[in-house]
């Protein structure tokens, strides 16, 4: 029996810049780990500079490897980096993002209508998609009163 998914969590792995690596973590780690990264509290902070993976940065560290990221963005390597290089580095990551967002959310959208799609015939009829709709409306429904409020114990369908 197909289990109905009404959503999904995506788990975006931008891809970030290549660096040159330490000896501990190849190229590909790397970029997940910048990818991966992004708010601006201690934990972010420590996971984005944390090369060596022991849970401190220190100044050296830090330095280190914000001289990498220069790197990468000094697309014509004089030293500099233009407003330009910035922010093409920039859209160049956030293009990979939303295609792979739009990739996952594709996959998702065929398998949900694979669910809705109860006799697999290739169409969804509304009483399918009643079908799907009355099992989601009762799992929130969770005192059978036929009204889905704040008396309804369940957070999530």
């Amino acid at each position: 029996m197909k289990a109905f998914l009404t959503g999904s969590v995506f788990a975006i792995a931008a891809l970030g810049l290549a660096a040159p690596t330490m000896a501990q973590e190849t190229e590909a780690q790397t970029a997940e780990r910048r990818a991966s990264t992004g708010g601006h509290g201690k934990q972010d902070f420590i996971k984005s500079y944390d090369v060596d993976g022991d849970g401190k940065v220190s100044m050296e560290e830090f330095l280190a490897e914000r001289a990498e990221i220069h790197k990468t963005y000094d697309l014509d390597g004089d030293g500099k980096v233009t407003q330009t290089e910035y922010v093409e580095d920039y859209q160049y990551r956030l293009d990979k993002e939303l295609a792979a967002r739009r990739a996952n959310s594709l996959r998702q959208a065929h398998f949900r209508f694979g669910i809705l799609d109860s006799d697999d015939d290739g169409e969804m009829t509304l009483n399918e998609l009643h079908e799907s709709g009355n099992r989601t409306f009762s799992r929130l429904d969770t005192n059978g009163d036929g009204i889905i409020d704040e008396a309804d114990t369940a957070d999530t369908f």
